[in-house]
């Protein structure tokens, strides 16, 4: 019995590391969220110069980008933040806003939102196929009353870390608060991920416990 309790104990604990590796664990998430940093902070400081500020979002970006390929790591999660990044200084670019930079993240976990949500209202908690997938395991887990419960309980935990992003820099978007919004945009990324991972242990700590 303690074996398998053990077991599960593994298992379960083992989801909130699913999530930091799927965003390429710490370093991909300071990666990034670097760029943003960097961009807000020269722009900033060369008095609201869009162009400078783009570039060196852009510039940061690379960076990474290079490193990983000069150690020969995943390119995985780099090159989507690269092109990411790439795509926001287009807009903003394009627009001749600085605010457009922060709107693609805004609409990207809108609909992180929505899905989360949609998936709770049918009953299929999308936080249990993703993890269940990155576990490399089937979606009979959907079967488990105890497991569907808690994938629940961990996509509404989920789902509130998006809207609460969407919630707070969408008004900002609107009001065109440009530094706020690059101050948002890093306390609501890889903090709010952090606790939001510590949250999935404790909901399956408790799971395990009962």
């Amino acid at each position: 019995m303690t074996d398998k309790k053990n077991s599960i104990g593994d298992e379960l604990v083992e989801d909130s590391k699913l999530l930091a590796d799927s965003l390429g664990g710490p370093r991909g998430m300071i990666e990034s969220g670097a760029p943003a940093i960097v961009f807000i902070t020269t722009y900033s400081l060369s008095k609201q110069d869009l162009q400078n500020s783009l570039c060196a979002a852009i510039s940061v970006a690379a960076i990474f980008a290079v490193l990983r390929l000069m150690r020969r790591e995943t390119q995985t999660q780099v090159i989507a933040g690269f092109i990411g990044v790439a795509f926001s200084a287009w807009l903003a670019t394009k627009s001749g806003k600085a605010e457009n930079f922060f709107l693609p993240g805004i609409l990207t976990n809108l609909v992180y939102a929505a899905v989360c949500i949609i998936s709770l209202i049918i009953n299929k908690p999308i936080l249990g196929y993703v993890l269940e997938s990155l576990r490399g395991q089937s979606s009979t887990w959907q079967k488990n009353k105890e497991a569907l419960k808690r994938y629940r309980a961990i996509t509404i935990l989920w789902s509130l870390v998006f809207l609460l992003r969407v919630l707070i820099m969408g008004p900002l978007y609107l009001a065109n608060e440009t530094t706020l919004l690059g101050f948002f945009k890093v306390a609501l990324g890889w903090p709010l991920f952090g606790l939001a991972a510590y949250l999935t242990f404790a909901l399956n700590k408790r799971a395990v416990k009962a």
